[in-house]
This record gives structure tokens, C-alpha cells and sequence, in this order.
């Protein structure tokens, strides 16, 4: 069952509008509640007045000390943001690419498990579109690029949307970044079989669930 937010982070702006018309009952006498004596009601009406004055006095003092300043930087930052988040996604496509380069204009539709069995008979240790590197040591590299940029996103957490934490939290905790590639040792295909060592089908399944969440961000 999904959870109600009952107070949220403005709803001090509700209480604003209940603290005004307070005040402009109470000064002009538009609904009064009626009362035994008139210094008892005059009494309770005064104290609902002060700390109605009081309220919308703080909520203006953190209007402008806090909500503008804090809206102000975060339409700079937000762009910043969106591009940090961008490579991050640019950089799980190209783990998911490393082993069928091509993926993204073959007409062959992978599903996860298909991938993922890909994934597992890959050689890692064979040289990568990228000169000089294997596919295990651009994995490698990638995967602490995306690391770090994680981290650097998650230090302006208040200026994240939830989706957007939760996407960038879910990889962080994803098996592909907290425990890294075991890889199959660098033998022949024939010389593979009744190997059970590594976890290159789990690291497939994840890179896939991870380029197909980041779809919807």
C-alpha cells in the first residue's frame, strides 16, 4: 500500500495561508467564534493574532534567507545535473555495447537473458573497439567512471528529483559496481566448458537491467 506525505517540504506555505486569514478575520471580524466574556474572546484573540503575525513574519524571513537563494541555485546546478546524470547513462549504454558494438542498429531484439548468456561466453581478455584495451579493462574503466560521477551527483542530493536519486542509488548498489567483474579465465571456447568461476551472467543481467532503467530517466 503506498505511504500518504502528509507534510511535505511547503507545507509550511499552507499553514501561511491559514495563519493570513486568521489575521483578517480576527481584524476585521468576518467570523467570530462567539465566547462567555468579551475580554476572554478579546484575550484569545490577540495571543491568535500574535502568533499568526509571528508565522508569516518567519515564513517570509525563510522565504528569502532560504527558498529563493535555494531556487536560485538550483536552476544553475540543474544543467550541470542533467549532464552529469546523461553520462552516466552514455557510459552504461557503452558497458552494454562493449561485447556486440553494433547492438544499437542490429535488428536482432536482446532480451535480458539473451544478453546476458552473450555476456557470459564474451572472452573478456580480447581487445575492445577502443585500441589498446581489453573489453575487461574498458569495463573496468568505465565502471569507475561511473562510480565516480555517481557519488559526484549524490553530493547535491537536495536538488535531485526522487527518480532521479533512486536511478543513481540503484546503481551504486548494483552488483556490477559493488562487487566488479570476475571474468572467465582467458582460455578457448573448448577449454571453457564446466567453468563455473565467474560472474560475467550476473554482471550481464545487471548491465542490462541498468540500460533499460536508464530508458525512463
Amino acid at each position: 500500500m503506498k505511504k500518504i506525505k502528509v507534510f511535505g517540504p511547503n507545507c509550511w506555505m499552507i499553514f501561511v495561508v491559514f495563519a493570513l486569514i486568521i489575521c483578517v478575520d480576527i481584524e476585521f471580524g468576518l467570523f467570530l467564534i462567539p465566547c462567555c466574556s468579551s475580554l476572554t474572546a478579546q484575550f484569545i484573540n490577540e495571543i491568535l493574532l500574535t502568533l499568526s503575525y509571528s508565522y508569516i513574519s518567519a515564513a517570509i524571513f525563510h522565504m528569502i534567507v532560504n527558498v529563493i537563494p535555494k531556487e536560485h541555485k538550483r536552476r544553475v546546478i540543474q544543467p550541470l545535473l542533467n549532464h552529469l546524470i546523461f553520462s552516466v547513462k552514455e557510459k552504461i549504454r557503452l558497458c552494454k555495447n562493449i561485447i556486440i558494438p553494433f547492438c544499437s542498429v542490429s535488428c536482432e531484439d536482446l532480451n535480458k537473458d539473451k544478453y546476458a548468456k552473450l555476456f557470459k561466453e564474451a572472452n573478456l581478455h580480447k581487445d575492445s573497439i577502443i585500441g589498446g584495451k581489453t573489453k575487461l579493462n574498458y569495463l573496468n574503466e568505465l565502471r569507475g567512471q561511473i562510480i565516480t560521477i555517481a557519488y559526484l551527483v549524490l553530493s547535491y542530493r537536495e536538488y535531485l528529483s526522487d527518480k532521479q536519486f533512486q536511478y543513481i542509488n540503484s546503481i551504486l548498489q548494483s552488483i556490477f559496481i559493488v562487487e566488479g567483474i570476475h571474468p572467465n579465465p582467458n582460455l578457448e571456447d573448448a577449454q571453457m566448458k564446466g567453468y563455473y568461476g565467474s560472474n560475467q551472467y550476473e554482471i550481464g543481467e545487471c548491465i542490462y537491467e541498468l540500460f533499460e532503467s536508464s530508458k525512463l530517466i
